[in-house]
């Protein structure tokens, strides 16, 4: 049966084979783009984390630790943390730098900093600072008060690491940044703003603290991307160069100028392309020799900022969602601007600082969430088949498609047709039978009104006058037209009397025929006989009259048999992207007549299987023959794309792919071993229309997005699981508790020695202490005892995500104030007798546990 998915014979077409493997799912998610070294599909067709870079070194199974979370508790979504990813970029970094410095007979240091604002959470900044600093790593930088509070509180172990204080500032700011350096931290405050130095100046003679000042320069060099409205001479943050001279002089003046240590900048996140950091680096780098000039002998501290980016796309590009450099690219640039300004200027070398939040942070957290059983919709009329032998479900879209394998190809082999193709001389099929009323709509011709369509025509200039069928491309007739006035064209008419596209018997007359019983007082089908057949339909905007009079019914022109264009489709590029135009006609057509009232639904909804089906031929067609699919069909394209919804929301894990239209992986985390066969777009849980994924990573490094992704058809009840990577920073700050749905479960994953087996009684006594202990409770117990662990690796840490209760509370919606008035209403229904005192426990019960539960849907799989 897949063999013959015409999407599945797309796939083969581009990967050049049959036999899918592990490597071919790699290619088609680009995943040695985006992922390497830290990702990679293992044997057994699952999605596996190499924390280490290391491909042959430990590795996690992904697809693992999500069934052993599920099984102790944890429900998708779930947010996944690998520590040691985050411990491998930070050597990385480090290293590279430290080979530019070698290269490049550099005699500064380099120390990186982590700026806060990236993600707040304390194992992971604790991590950080623990792992990094014996690297070299420098500390922290923080842009509020708040972000001060919690890196001091981090850094009080650590004197001298580095606490660099940008942001606007306030007089209790500052105050703080003098404190923490009373506590031996190496406390900057970098000034913003001009006046930030009067309020330096004027707090540390009153605290009695020596200051370590620094200042931001607002650059000329700007940066191009999505991010550049930082950089550049519009920039919000930074000092203009009469206001660097300006400072300079105040700082002389208060006898403080050996206290200005660090000169700062900054030109945008995820810098694309290093032509832009060549150029901020020539002007900083000179920035700096001036300033020494001036007489700031103690400069000691170049902070190039952030803007280190990561390939999303893994196109290795310049686009938005990419970078056209390494890691050791971006160190080699910077060491050897400051090495060769240094060396012209006879100055000495500045420790380098760059505050790398992105390249640092982002590859270590993977969402990983489920798919919904979409909502069923049984069409038994749809196919002379039994109701429970297949699932039929209604898409998003109003298509028709099945949870099992069939494709619409396969319903079409099942469904039952009239076919008048036959009776008319088109074709030498036998007749199907009958469906619906005897005489399946989707066979007969469409009826075209000018009501229908306002532009009323349609040219087929090019076809020939009589609808010869040897003289289209296409292999079909096409139907013929009404002109602007109203009136049909010569085609239409010669149609009407007698030549191909009428019927044997001509048009009807008014008066003539009856309507068909299915439809009493309804008019007619556009799919089927004349409108003028039938009783006209019950409009209610005064257009009864206009749409059904005898000269509108004499421009009701038949059209050819939608089923016939499936039929007869060619093995030729002309015929295809013809075929293809038809069938969108035909559809279009038919979501008019349903408006205006002259369609049925299940008439439309077969509409919907036949284009489904006439789609899926195209390209079965294409791929057989090696033909260009027209462009609305070719791989992953939305308009033909199926919808998943699945179980989160766009706004809390992925806003920036909301807001900014950011390009974040996504890709299925187990099965990857088969061939998928649907292409998709995803839709999340929220009732907001912009609660959707349209772009994807493209396979093979192609720098344009595909607008829809391969997955694989959903398994009657089993989960479907897929990861959202490269989000471990700014996503879990910036995501919004739209529609209610809050934080995700969190646990963080470390790498373990294989040989280590889980204890035997971890699962016992995890279920002995279930109605006794929160979840929280006994998943800490879990993770402390050991017992959630797997092959190679353990659990280091669990945070159980919101309750419907803990969200509801952040609106000022009280635990005590929705039970009470649940309680209230019970009661008040009780006492008027309209409510059974025992039902009414139930539901007060039922509504309180549920107070209790994950804002996210429970699959039960």
């Amino acid at each position: 049966m897949a063999e013959d998915n015409p999407l599945v014979a797309e796939l083969d077409h581009v990967f050049h084979k049959r036999a899918w493997t592990p490597e071919d799912s790699a290619e088609l998610y680009n995943i040695g783009g985006w992922g390497l070294p830290y990702f990679i599909i293992n044997a057994e067709g699952h999605l596996a984390v190499t924390p280490h870079g290391e491909p042959q070194g430990h590795t996690i199974d992904v697809y693992e630790v999500v069934q052993t979370l599920k099984q102790h508790g944890l429900s998708t979504p779930l947010l996944l943390r690998f520590p040691e990813i985050v411990t491998d970029r930070i050597q990385q970094l480090q290293g590279c730098f430290a080979t530019a410095i070698d290269v490049y007979k550099y005699a500064g240091l380099y120390r990186g900093v982590f700026p806060v604002k990236c993600n707040h959470d304390r194992e992971l900044l604790k991590n950080m600072l623990q792992s990094g600093v014996p690297h070299g790593f420098g500390g922290l930088e923080v842009g509020t008060k708040a972000e001060l509070m919690m890196a001091m509180s981090l850094l009080t172990e650590r004197p001298g690491a580095l606490l660099i204080c940008n942001g606007y500032k306030d007089a209790a700011y500052i105050d703080l940044m003098l404190q923490a350096r009373t506590l031996g931290m190496n406390a900057i405050c970098v000034a913003e703003q001009l006046h930030e130095v009067g309020m330096l100046v004027a707090a540390s003679k009153r605290m009695g603290v020596r200051p370590a000042v620094g200042m931001r320069a607002k650059l000329h060099t700007r940066h191009s991307g999505h991010w550049g409205a930082t950089s550049g001479a519009g920039a919000k943050f930074g000092l203009r160069p009469c206001e660097i001279v300006a400072l300079v002089e105040e700082l002389e003046q208060a006898g403080m100028l050996d206290c200005l240590h660090l000169l700062h900048f900054h030109i945008g996140s995820q810098i694309n392309a290093m032509r832009i950091l060549k150029e901020a680096m020539r002007e900083a780098s000179f920035l700096f020799a001036e300033l020494y000039d001036l007489g700031a002998h103690q400069l000691k501290f170049m902070d190039v900022g952030g803007g280190l980016g990561i390939d999303y796309d893994g196109s290795f590009s310049d686009t938005d969602a990419s970078v056209s450099y390494t890691l050791q690219n971006y160190a080699n640039d910077v060491v050897s601007y400051m090495q060769s300004v240094v060396t012209k200027r006879h100055i000495p070398p500045p420790t380098i600082i760059s505050e790398s939040g992105r390249a640092l942070g982002s590859h270590h957290s993977v969402v990983v969430f489920d798919t919904i059983t979409r909502p069923q919709a049984t069409l038994q009329s749809l196919a002379s088949v039994k109701e429970e032998e297949y699932e039929i479900l209604t898409g998003a879209h109003g298509r028709v498609v099945l949870e099992r394998e069939d494709s619409p190809t396969e319903i079409m082999a099942h469904m039952s047709f009239k076919n008048d193709a036959t009776a008319e001389g088109l074709t030498d099929s036998p007749p199907r039978g009958r469906s619906l009323d005897g005489s399946n709509p989707i066979s007969r011709p469409l009826v075209h009104h000018p009501s229908l369509d306002g532009r009323h025509s349609r040219s087929f200039e090019r076809r020939s006058p009589s609808w010869n069928l040897g003289r289209h491309s296409g292999g079909h007739q096409m139907p013929p037209t009404i002109q602007e006035d109203g009136t049909p064209t010569a085609a239409a008419g010669a149609a009407e009397n007698g030549h191909p596209g009428s019927s044997p018997e001509g048009p009807a007359r008014p008066g003539q025929g009856s309507p068909d019983p299915q439809w009493r007082g309804r008019p007619a089908s556009p799919f089927g006989g004349s409108a003028t057949q039938a009783a006209t339909p019950p409009y209610s905007d005064g257009k009864r009259e206009e749409a059904l009079n005898p000269k509108a019914r004499s421009q009701l022109n038949r059209m050819d048999s939608f089923q016939h264009v499936y039929e007869t489709i060619r093995e030729s590029a002309g015929s295809l992207r013809e075929t293809y135009e038809d069938a969108v006609y035909f559809k279009e057509e038919a979501s008019r007549a349903f408006k205006l009232g002259v369609l049925s639904l299940k008439e439309r909804a077969e509409v919907d299987v036949l284009f489904d089906a006439t789609c899926e031929r195209i390209r079965t067609v294409a791929a057989q023959s090696n033909i260009m699919l027209p462009e609305a069909l070719r791989g992953l394209h939305s308009n033909t794309a199926e919808i998943y919804h699945v179980n989160f929301s766009v706004f809390r894990s992925m806003l920036d792919s909301w807001a900014i239209q950011q390009l974040f992986p996504i890709m299925p985390i187990h099965r990857l071993a088969e061939q998928p066969s649907v292409a998709a777009t995803l839709a999340d849980l929220t009732c907001d229309s912009d609660g959707k994924v349209d772009r994807f990573v493209a396979p093979s490094g192609d720098t344009d997005c595909a607008h829809a992704l391969f997955l694989h058809r959903l398994k009657p009840g089993e989960s479907y699981l897929m990861g959202l990577f490269c989000t471990g920073v700014y996503q879990e700050l910036l995501g919004s508790d739209h529609n209610m749905l809050g934080s995700m479960h969190v646990a963080r994953i470390r790498t373990a020695p294989p040989a280590m087996p889980a204890p035997a009684t971890a699962p016992r006594d995890w279920a002995r202490s279930a109605s006794s202990r929160t979840l929280q409770e006994r998943l800490t117990a879990c993770v402390e005892e050991g017992s959630l662990r797997g092959n190679g690796w353990l659990v280091d840490g669990i945070v159980v995500g919101e309750n419907i209760a803990e969200v509801l509370a952040k609106a000022q919606h009280s635990v005590t104030d929705l039970s009470g008035s649940i309680s209230a209403a019970v009661e008040a229904a009780v006492a008027k007798g309209s409510m059974a005192p025992e039902k009414g426990a139930v539901l007060l019960k039922e509504y309180n546990k549920h107070l209790k539960t994950y804002t996210y849907l429970d699959l039960g799989h």
